[in-house]
């Protein structure tokens, strides 16, 4: 985990590509723009406070290659990385941007249940597209498991873009269960939350 690296912020470069990715299609949809959606990715890894802060991004290398990561935030954090991450949306979007970005702001925050307090949520899992396939996602999932047992939380949350059949059989292969489905019926927006309790 990049928390106990004290140079962690020289790799939001590398890990950016990666977490805009993992972030799709949701932050283009959201921004309106691939540009402004990897701009606001940057400034939130580089941001303490936010989901995806470069410190709650753990790295899988290999041969000093970053071949995967995820980033797994503690359900009593979220109120706070949200209002932080707000802050760093609208200021990406400028003047011009706000008042879509609220309205698709408004529109994931139906998609997207709470995330309770006492749940360690994975925000993104990412794996570079030549290491897919080979286990990597999988090995992945089960350190985000393990972390979250570290730090005393037993109820580990993903949510699933309901679309994503292979990515819920990953989720699924390690444990979690499907729990709640949104109603959103965009099937590139609707999501399915699943839960893992150990």
């Amino acid at each position: 985990m990049l928390a106990d690296d004290p140079d962690a912020e020289r790799l939001i470069d590398a890990l950016a590509p990666g977490m805009h990715e993992a972030g799709n299609p949701f932050l283009d949809w959201m921004f309106g723009d691939g540009e402004l959606a990897r701009t606001a990715v940057r400034r939130w890894m580089a941001s303490e406070r936010s989901e995806i802060a470069i410190r709650r991004v753990t790295v899988l290398e290999d041969d000093d290659v970053i071949v995967g990561a995820f980033v797994g935030v503690d359900g009593a954090d979220m109120p706070g990385c949200a209002r932080a991450d707000s802050v760093v949306a609208m200021a990406v979007a400028g003047r011009a941007g706000r008042a879509v970005l609220l309205q698709r702001a408004a529109t994931l925050a139906k998609v997207r249940r709470p995330v309770a307090l006492d749940q360690w949520l994975l925000s993104k899992l990412w794996v570079s597209p030549a290491h897919r396939g080979c286990g990597l996602g999988r090995a992945l999932a089960r350190e985000f498991v393990a972390q979250g047992e570290r730090r005393g939380l037993r109820r580990c949350r993903v949510d699933a873009r309901i679309g994503d059949a292979h990515v819920i059989r990953l989720y699924e292969s390690v444990g979690f269960e499907q729990r709640a489905r949104s109603a959103e019926t965009d099937p590139q927006l609707a999501v399915v939350e699943m839960v893992r309790e150990s």
